[in-house]
């Protein structure tokens, strides 16, 4: 019996010996370099990911509770994006608090003052590029529970540069960990459709 790995399909193709398996793997992978490159080029690339516990302190000041930057050049134009989401709780008091969240110092999205006592919330930002210095940022945010909070700005940051991303927490009473950032996802990439 031949085995398989070393003979060919086609009776009019001779069998390969061990020398030529190199030959005929370099030759599968140029016909399928192109195509597998392609493919790996619209995957979107995970930026960041982290578990934390990042907590607004005891003051009313606005406290940047994670930041990131995203390298120049990684985003470059049509079809681009880059997506974070911010997911965490209220402490267990009713004081109001605000979350927000900027890139390249644009504020991209703002709940507005909240109340509620331990309450999950959500925030799922989309970041596409229309050109390198033109976006289109969409964020939704679900906050204590209550349906979807959308919002939507056109801004210009110059992605050929690095663009700083960061969520911050603001308190209404000076009371610490209102507001415990729980977790982070952020992914850049390129949309397959275009």
């Amino acid at each position: 019996m031949t085995d398989p790995l070393f003979s060919s399909v086609n009776s009019s193709v001779p069998q390969y010996a061990l020398g030529n398996l190199t030959a005929v793997f370099i030759q599968w992978l140029q016909d399928n370099l192109e195509n597998a490159a392609a493919e790996l080029n619209t995957r979107p690339i995970i930026f960041d990911v982290q578990g934390l516990s990042a907590a607004t302190p005891g003051t009313l000041i606005e406290t940047t509770l994670y930041s990131s930057t995203i390298p120049g050049g990684n985003l470059q134009g049509l079809g681009y994006y880059a997506r974070a989401r911010f997911f965490g709780t209220t402490s267990g008091n009713a004081n109001n608090k605000t979350l927000r969240v900027y890139i390249g110092g644009t504020k991209i999205f703002d709940s507005g003052i909240f109340g509620g006592a331990s309450k999950d919330w959500l925030i799922d930002c989309s970041i596409p590029l229309v050109d390198v210095t033109h976006e289109n940022c969409i964020s939704r945010g679900t906050i204590n529970g209550i349906g979807n909070l959308v919002q939507f700005i056109s801004i210009g940051l110059d992605f050929s540069a690095n663009q700083v991303l960061s969520f911050t927490g603001q308190n209404s009473v000076a009371s610490a960990a209102d507001i415990v950032l729980k977790g982070v996802h952020v992914e850049i990439g390129k949309s397959p459709n275009v």
